[in-house]
């Protein structure tokens, strides 16, 4: 039977199982305690519910215990099991790093009580070996601070349950013995002479296995030097079997501790094993040997002794608890008491017969039912926390609001209306300049802004929103889209500035080539010749339908898009993609601010001031406004955003020659006052973009609010009228952008219609009205079937 995907409510704890693949404990040890612990659960009738973060952990999870409950690692999960008052037990407490996340934030933030199994506290028993390195010890600091804040403890042996109360500061009542249940693979059986062959440990009497490990606190070399104090008879017959998966060093150095000792000839190394070669070795074994210096429980005692073999282990530590028989014991430190326990074992059949009948009476206590019991007491009754009312969490990813690309100030003024801010998280995705953020309106600061980008995880929120553009600045967010699962806000149909973009800012074609191949995109590899030497340019790939967004765009949980014209590009260029559903969104307005418009000229400028804002390239066209300028005798330009200085010097050179450069003033990127003023000086904004794909312009908002008439070849701000003249495109634009500007220049009562115009066209649709509908958005979008394309005015409808 196949585990099951269910919600958690009326269910047991939610286990952490991220644990199944961690990179070092995964397989055995940690990995293979948690897999006996959450069977030991089901015995016991607690229902656990298995947290899993992909579905390769899913898998896993329902291939080792058959039938178990799994659900995915959401705050949603979370919030239904603190309504019943759950348990959520952290598995991967004493892993490094602390940054891994192990008890995630919206346990925390749930007030769910928390159990954590703890294995062992042995880097702070033995900090000189463990420690030493600066970071390990910081992160052992760390942890110890977050163990404090658990509620309950399970520990594996009372061993550990003492040790860590004293090397954590917790109270000893707060830690439960609970121990440790064998995997049911473990079982007596006949010996595996094949599997011997193959070891090459094929021997008369069944060979002696010790399951150890590279750390030195194993205490592999002393028992390879007591090895060789066994009388030669007794090692011809048995031979020493080391199964560890440590690494080919460490081997080859065992290997010669042995060649010098002179029993290379009867120690195996066998290296990394299966599961079901460990089971078919120690049922194939005389005796197993465990001779660690200090252990949290010792599992490969308790896994020979389910295999019918008797285990020598070291008197030390826990080994003793989990054993239960004196005459299995040695002191770890002595190697002539170690060969003299294995001596005396090997001879003495009736002392084996002995230690085996004692080990297995101990054995009963470490039981699938009797472990599951004793989770069950741990876990009677709830933490000392309690549930309480939780926000969703909402991560909005983001270029910073002083980021030169204008998204960033959008969006910060789009959030600080979002209707619940406490549920908010605000990723800071591109580097801070030294310009001041914008405020996100009417004086309201910048909601939650938070550069937790590197600490926050997928799992930590309820929805994810990547905002993206096509340049540079969205390199960050574009990136996260590929890895995690986000609402992508495209605020144009294309990536291919965002992939590209950083390449041209000090790149190189190679780095193009694979930065596309890390996001798994196709089709582009004739134009990402490396031999070329050249970058290509956006134009280029656009020119062939190529927008980079193909990978992205089929993973999305949703989509938004700012036009029906970019809804349609999108699909076009994503043919073939299974698309998510997409909303289109208008860009809103900021808060309206009341011109000083009272039909004069607000200052000495003759013939009339032009304002043009954002980033300056190409794209946007700037030699059809040096040419209206220079056709209109008296009006200025301002050009108002940053821009490469070879363009922005050449615009200069282009005005000188035309005459017109004392009336076209370049100002680059200002400080917020200098830009407001610029504004409130402007009569008429013209807003041009080549190439238009849908894309809106949070510059053409910005303008229409502060009551400057627009002048744009941008089709997706509604139908022209009273404050917004939109123009195609086409060779008689300069034509027409003359005569436009001209006549609204020319009488002060129909530029102050306009003016009067832009401010009610903006207060119909603002940032406040699209960041309830984005909320409503993300909230339903999942209900809807892939590729549907709705419009705001239908969200209603979802309800």
């Amino acid at each position: 039977m196949s585990g099951t995907e269910v919600p958690v409510a009326g269910h047991g704890a939610l286990v952490d199982g991220r644990v199944i693949t961690h990179p070092t404990a995964g397989g055995r040890g940690v990995g293979r305690y948690t897999v006996g612990f959450v069977r030991a659960m089901s015995t016991a009738g607690l229902e656990p519910v298995v947290l899993h973060s992909d579905d390769a952990q899913r898998d896993l999870w329902t291939a080792s215990v058959p039938g178990i409950r799994t659900a995915p690692l959401h705050p949603t999960t979370v919030r239904e099991a603190a309504r019943d008052r759950r348990w959520f037990v952290c598995t991967q407490l004493m892993l490094h790093p602390v940054p891994l996340d192990v008890i995630p934030r919206a346990v925390t933030e749930a007030r769910l009580p928390v159990a954590a199994i703890i294995h062992d506290v042995i880097p702070q028993r033995f900090p000189e070996r463990y420690l030493a390195d600066p970071h390990a010890a910081v992160q052992t600091a760390l942890r110890t601070l977050l163990c404090r804040g658990v509620d309950r403890f399970c520990a594996n042996s009372t061993f550990t349950a003492e040790t860590a109360a004293v090397e954590l500061g917790v109270e000893r009542s707060r830690f439960h013995v609970v121990g440790a249940a064998v995997e049911p693979q473990f079982t007596p059986g006949a010996a595996d002479a094949l599997l011997l062959e193959r070891l090459g440990a094929t021997c008369p009497a069944g060979p002696v296995v010790a399951v150890t490990g590279a750390d030195g606190r194993k205490n592999t070399e002393r028992l390879i030097a007591a090895w060789a104090r066994v009388p030669g008879g007794l090692r011809a017959r048995h031979r020493l079997v080391i199964a560890c998966a440590a690494p080919r060093d460490v081997l080859d150095h065992w290997n010669h501790l042995a060649l010098t000792a002179g029993v290379g000839d009867t120690v195996v190394l066998t290296g990394s094993i299966s599961d079901d070669e460990m089971v078919g070795l120690l049922r194939s074994a005389t005796l197993s040997v465990l001779p660690s210096i200090e252990e949290g429980f010792g599992l490969p005692i308790v896994e020979s002794v389910a295999c019918g073999t008797p285990a020598l282990c070291s008197r030390t530590s826990s080994m003793p608890e989990v054993s239960g028989s004196t005459d299995a014991e040695f002191d770890p430190f002595d190697i002539e008491d170690i060969a003299g326990a294995i001596v005396a074992a090997l001879v003495d059949p009736v002392r084996r017969d002995r230690i085996l009948e004692e080990q297995r009476e101990r054995s009963r206590r470490w039981s699938v039912g009797a472990v599951g019991a004793q989770i069950a007491a741990a876990l009677a009754g709830p933490g000392s926390t309690g549930p309480g009312s939780v926000p969703e969490r909402v991560i909005v990813a983001a270029p910073h609001p002083s980021s030169p690309s204008g998204i960033g100030p959008y969006t910060a003024r789009v959030l600080a209306h979002w209707p619940d801010p406490a549920e908010l998280v605000v990723l800071d995705e591109t580097a801070a300049t030294d310009r001041p953020a914008r405020t996100a309106g009417a004086g309201t600061p910048v909601a939650g802004v938070s550069a937790l980008g590197r600490t926050l995880r997928e799992h930590d929120a309820d929805h994810v929103i990547a905002v993206v553009g096509s340049s540079a600045h969205h390199a960050v967010t574009l990136d996260r889209a590929t890895r995690w699962r986000c609402h992508l806000w495209l605020h144009e149909p294309t990536a291919v500035g965002a992939v590209l973009g950083p390449a041209h800012l000090g790149g190189t074609p190679r780095w193009v080539r694979e930065r596309v191949l890390d996001l798994g995109l196709t089709g582009v590899e004739s134009f990402l010749d490396d031999s070329s030497g050249e970058i290509p340019d956006a134009g280029v790939l656009h020119a062939a339908g190529q927008t980079l967004l193909e990978t992205v765009a089929g993973r999305s949980r949703s989509i938004i898009v700012s036009s029906d014209i970019a809804a349609r590009e999108l699909r076009r260029t994503c043919d073939g993609v299974a698309l998510p559903p997409i909303l289109v969104l208008p860009l809103g307005h900021p808060p309206s601010v009341e011109p000083h418009h009272d039909g004069t000229r607000r200052d000495e400028t003759p013939g009339g001031r032009v304002i043009s804002l954002g980033w300056i390239d190409p794209g946007k066209d700037p030699d059809s406004l040096l040419d209206m300028v220079a056709r209109l005798e008296d009006v200025s330009l301002d050009l108002v955003g940053g821009g490469a200085e070879a363009e922005l010097d050449r615009l200069r050179i282009r005005a000188a020659r035309l005459g017109i450069g004392p009336r076209v003033r370049i100002h680059g990127r200002v400080p917020d006052a200098e830009r407001d003023a610029l504004i409130a000086a402007a009569d008429v904004a013209v807003q041009l973009r080549v190439g238009h794909t849908g894309q809106m312009s949070a510059a053409v908002t910005e303008l229409l609010a502060a009551g400057v008439p627009v002048i744009t070849t941008l089709h997706t701000h509604g139908p022209s009228g009273d404050g917004l003249r939109v123009l195609d495109g086409g060779p008689d634009l300069p034509g027409r952008l003359l005569s436009e500007v001209r006549d609204l220049l020319a009488d002060p009562v129909v530029l102050q219609r306009h003016r009067s115009g832009a401010l009610a066209r903006s207060a119909r649709w603002g940032v406040g009205d699209v960041a309830r509908s984005l909320r409503q958005w993300i909230a339903t979008s999942d209900r809807l079937h892939p590729g549907t394309v709705i419009d705001v005015s239908e969200l209603g409808d979802l309800r």
